[in-house]
Formats: C-alpha cells, sequence, structure tokens
C-alpha cells in the first residue's frame, strides 16, 4: 500500500468501499465542514503564480451587450479564468515534481511533460476521495497560536497530538496538520512571516521527512495537507535538500500533497476525526489542481 507501485494513481487507488463505509459510519450531525481557502486575484501564492477572472454577456450576432433572449429577456454571463493551479487550496498531482529527470516509477520526464501538458500522470487521473479525514492540531500541542518558523513537526509529535485529542491513524485516512499558518480564509494576510512572498518562502513550520515517513510507511496515510504553502518544513533539516517532502511522498511513495487547506473551523471545534471526501476539476494533462476538500462530522 505504502509504494504506489503499479498505478498510475498512486495509494489513492487503494482505497476501497470498506474505506469509504467505514468513514461514513463516523458521520453523527451531519455537519459540513468547507476545507478551502477563497481563491482571488489578492491571494498571497508562490512568485509568479496568480488568479484572474474576467466575465462577459453571452450574446450572439447582435453586437449588443444587452441582448436578451426569448419573451422572458434572458441573459447570460460567461467568465474566463486564468489560474495556476498551484494556487490557493490545491493538490499535487504526479507530474508537479520530478528528481533528476524522472517521475513516480521511474518514468522520464520526456514521457510525462510535453508541451501542451502532462501526457502521463495529468490531474484527470485523480479519482475522487471518500475516506476516514485526521486532523492533527499541533498549535493546540504546542499551546500556541501558530509554530514559530521552521519548525519541524516530528513523529514525536504526531504521537503525542494523537494521544491528546484521543484519535488513532489508520491505513487508508488522509492526515492534515494544523500549524497555524494560514490565518484568514481569502489568504490575504495569512502566514506569519507576511505572506507567501519571496520575503518568506525560506522558512516555514512544517512536517518533517522522518514524521512523513512514519505517517505513510508505517500508518498507511494515502494523502497528507496542511494549512501551509509547501507542507514540509523549510529548511529541510536535510542539509542540502530542498523539498525533500515533495520527493519522498510524490516522487518516490505515490501520495498526493495538499497545500493551504483551511483548518481553523475544525480546530474551533475540536473536530479530529471525519469523514474527508474531495475531488477537483479534471484538467487534462495539468499537474496540480485546485480542490474544495470538505469534512463531515
Amino acid at each position: 500500500m505504502q509504494s504506489g507501485e503499479g498505478t498510475i494513481n498512486g495509494v489513492v487507488a487503494t482505497l476501497t468501499s470498506d474505506h469509504v463505509r467505514a468513514a461514513a459510519s463516523l458521520v453523527k450531525t451531519g455537519k459540513i465542514y468547507s476545507l478551502a481557502v477563497i481563491t482571488n486575484p489578492e491571494i498571497h501564492a508562490y512568485p509568479g503564480r496568480g488568479y484572474q477572472v474576467l466575465t462577459a454577456p453571452i450574446y450572439i450576432g447582435s453586437g449588443d451587450e444587452g441582448h436578451t433572449y426569448g419573451e422572458n429577456k434572458l441573459q447570460g454571463i460567461d467568465d474566463f479564468i486564468c489560474l495556476w493551479c498551484g494556487v490557493g487550496t490545491h493538490m499535487d498531482g504526479f507530474g508537479h515534481i520530478a528528481i533528476d529527470g524522472k517521475h513516480l516509477h521511474g518514468v522520464p520526464t520526456k514521457q510525462v511533460i510535453h508541451s501542451r501538458g502532462a501526457v502521463q500522470y495529468g490531474v484527470e487521473t485523480i479519482p475522487p476521495i471518500a475516506t476516514r479525514g485526521i486532523l492533527l492540531d499541533i498549535c493546540r500541542l504546542k499551546r500556541v497560536d501558530a509554530l514559530d518558523s521552521s519548525y519541524e513537526i516530528t513523529r514525536e509529535d504526531i504521537d503525542a497530538a494523537c494521544a491528546r485529542q484521543g484519535t488513532e491513524i489508520r491505513p487508508g485516512d488522509v492526515v492534515i496538520t494544523h500549524t497555524g499558518l494560514l490565518k484568514d480564509i481569502e489568504n490575504k494576510r495569512s502566514y506569519k512571516a507576511g505572506g507567501v512572498g519571496a520575503q518568506n518562502l525560506d522558512s516555514e513550520a512544517g512536517i518533517g521527512l522522518s514524521a512523513a515517513k512514519y505517517l505513510v510507511e508505517e500508518k498507511g496515510v494515502v494523502v497528507v495537507g496542511a494549512d501551509n504553502w509547501a507542507l514540509e518544513v523549510i529548511p529541510a533539516p536535510e542539509r542540502g535538500m530542498f523539498l525533500p517532502l515533495h520527493e519522498y511522498l510524490l516522487v518516490r511513495k505515490g501520495v498526493h500533497i495538499m497545500e493551504n487547506i483551511w483548518t481553523r473551523d475544525l480546530v474551533r471545534d475540536r473536530v479530529y476525526e471525519f469523514l474527508f471526501v474531495v475531488a477537483g476539476p479534471k484538467l487534462s494533462g495539468a499537474v496540480q489542481m485546485p480542490i474544495h476538500p470538505i469534512a463531515i462530522c
């Protein structure tokens, strides 16, 4: 289950109807939590990424923007969106990261990425996910509103948070960590260091590599997410390594990454175990995708 071998979908393809039914049994109140930030043109994002939307009325042939249709004078509005798929709450596909020219299962980049998109590992191959979700409130564990810059979440932190919350991580789970870095739902002023601009790309509290290995290899987790922009601790404690969790999860293990997850509502209500559901648009050839995950308890 942990290696992701034999499937283009990675380990999420190992989820079965049993996982869905078990997770659905967690629903007691039917309350739904949105785990996505609002994507807007002012959103903090990795440098060079952005979002813009253009709206225009629908009219055919008349040249009149005020044209109406039918006796009821129906009018329509269309929209065109220019979006970097790594903006806002999103999931990383396996085409997003390569190590020395090779993606998941050792597939060469030249066989994955073409000029008009990914021909392997496009996000259209990622199936909808419905399984048990676990929130790890590391801030409550450490008694802080937000973790200090470059704090590494360890396997000991994971175990301590589970013990404090009375939760147990099981095979097939989605695990999300709360670092406290994402502070507002519109993600305009969220991060402790003042935004996800170039001024603070060199530091972030997040999961360490040993903790990720613990989650995947010993606990059997299928997706890992967090309320920060890169999931992992920055800089990497492993000297000379750049984003080693992205390498480990996406290239070595076939485990998808979710970033900019909105966790504060779950933290407020102390909801740590829930039915987790997520899907994204089937954007052929894209290597990341915007998502709107939800938790139902």
